[in-house]
């Protein structure tokens, strides 16, 4: 037998498309299970607690938010990403997550004081120093964890998710019940992250020890991985500063309330998939034919599933800014068409990203993340001083828009590649949604309807089935080539046969 022949099969039989889909569905399920119970729980919450509750806690995690940003160092994508990591690897992810943990907390509670003098208000200290056990909690999980995506356990992963996210809603709701106070909100938080520690024990059998044999080989890796989370985190603020800045408290409300609608339609479906994609990257590293022909395959995936939302959203924004926030909003509705558009590019730009770690490649990752965040702070910068909060938001679009080709650009050679060819998986997807974009604008299905609701509810259908019904026939007029077309039609037929079947 050749080597060729005795290659083992990294997805254990599966196909990789198949571990792909399931993880995705279940990282998408788990993302939204999460935020389903995260909104029932605000709203209990909203009817116990007084707003300066959440105001006081809130003041508090945007802080060790920051800081927590500061210290990720991406110790499990580096596991993810290596071929073979053993104990010595493992062993030293877990005690360098429980040093940053440990600088992290002491970070906290330091800052605690200057925090409570920033806001004018001293209760602010005690919260942040009780928050400051969270990343101490935290970087004591179980590091055996990181095996649920190694070894594609997306199931158990989302068990994971889910129980850590019904003890937060638990303590938190019964604290509230109990105390009455803020105090009751940090509850929630702490039990969460104590929830998430404890049941990573209980649902790996790995059990790590105190040692740092490995630091080299993850450092090395972690600290560009850390370079890109800083900039993502600079460019995801920037805007809001700026908003606040320039357009004082209501202008910053309009902006923040369009851009967590964009994300709630975007980045719930779409990180939830990336993070599927990089165990499967990461086991065809070292096949880059292979690897290139899944990327290529994901990519136009991702091309539909980002610009039909994006562009969809974008299209239907002034009735879907009435429907889901009231009248009093309307100003939101330019600024969720851009955001909209922002949002779905820099998703479809992240997918570079997530290939790039997968290959080894992080420090290209944090150079293309630096420079994006570069080009980012001049034109939004530009794009408010020639139209206020509308401009700004029309220049992040712009820039998210030009850093698609840039980051094909940049990982053409990491999968052997021509530009073209990858800029080619986008051209179905960019056709389908111009042809969605003729028809609501030609047709306008909402014109003659008086209530905003049934108005959106036409432009969504019709939108939806010209995309699908343009994607097609592009598909067919391409060729019929493999790619996500090819695979959904695949997976309808054999569910039409299975249920076929058993009835002939």
């Amino acid at each position: 037998m050749s080597s060729t022949d005795s290659k083992p099969d990294p997805f254990g039989g599966r196909s990789a498309y198949r571990v792909m889909a399931l993880g995705s569905a279940w990282l998408v399920g788990m993302r939204w299970c999460v935020r389903g119970m995260g909104l029932l729980s605000t709203l209990v919450l909203a009817r116990l607690l007084a707003p300066e509750a959440f105001g006081i806690v809130a003041v508090a995690m945007v802080l060790a938010g920051l800081v927590e940003a500061l210290a990720e160092t991406g110790q499990r994508l580096a596991l993810l990403r290596l071929p073979d990591p053993g104990r010595a690897e493992y062993d030293t992810a877990w005690t360098l997550g429980i040093l940053v943990g440990l600088v992290v907390g002491g970070v906290l509670f330091a800052l605690s004081w200057p925090a409570a003098a920033f806001v004018g208000d001293p209760r602010v200290v005690p919260v942040i120093q009780v928050l400051a056990l969270k990343p101490v909690i935290a970087g004591l999980e179980n590091i055996g964890t990181v095996d649920f995506q190694r070894r594609f356990e997306f199931g158990r992963d989302f068990r994971f998710g889910v129980a850590t996210k019904l003890a937060s809603v638990f303590v938190g709701v019964g604290a509230a019940v109990v105390f009455r106070s803020h105090w009751a909100l940090v509850a929630g938080i702490l039990a969460a992250t104590l929830s998430r520690t404890v049941w990573s024990f209980i649902l790996s059998d790995y059990r790590p020890r105190l040692s740092l044999a490995a630091w080299r080989a993850l450092t090395a890796f972690s600290l560009w991985t850390l370079g890109t989370q800083l900039a993502r985190f600079a460019a995801e603020k920037t805007d809001r500063a700026v908003a606040g800045a320039g357009g004082g408290t209501p202008g910053l409300g309009l902006y923040s309330v369009a851009s967590e609608i964009a994300a709630a339609f975007l980045v719930e479906i779409v990180m939830p998939v990336a993070r599927a994609l990089m165990p499967v990257y990461a086991r065809l590293q070292h096949d880059r034919a292979e690897l290139a022909a899944k990327y290529r395959t994901v990519l136009a995936a991702l091309g539909h599933l980002c610009l039909s939302i994006a562009v969809g959203l974008a299209l239907v924004a002034d009735h879907a800014v009435p429907v889901l926030l009231g009248d009093g909003w309307s100003g939101a509705a330019p600024l969720l068409a851009w955001l909209a558009l922002a949002s779905g590019m820099q998703l479809l730009a992240g997918s570079v990203t997530t290939v790039l770690n997968a290959v080894g490649q992080a420090r290209r990752a944090a150079v293309l993340a630096w420079a994006q965040l570069l080009a980012l702070v001049p034109a939004l910068l530009a794009g408010f001083h020639w139209g206020g909060i509308e401009g700004m938001a029309a220049a992040r679009a712009g820039v998210a828009v030009l850093f698609v080709p840039m980051g094909l650009w940049g990982v053409r050679r990491c999968l052997g590649l021509g530009f073209p060819t990858l800029l080619g998986s986008l051209a179905r997807p960019l056709l389908a949604s111009a042809a969605m974009t003729a028809m609501l604008v030609g047709l306008d299905p909402a014109a003659s309807l008086a209530h905003p609701l049934p108005g959106l509810a036409a432009e969504v259908c019709l939108g939806a089935m010209t995309y699908a019904a343009a994607a097609l026939l592009a598909w067919l007029l391409s060729g019929r080539p493999e790619g996500p077309e090819s695979l959904v039609l695949g997976l309808l037929a054999r569910r039409v046969r299975r249920v076929a079947v058993p009835s002939a």
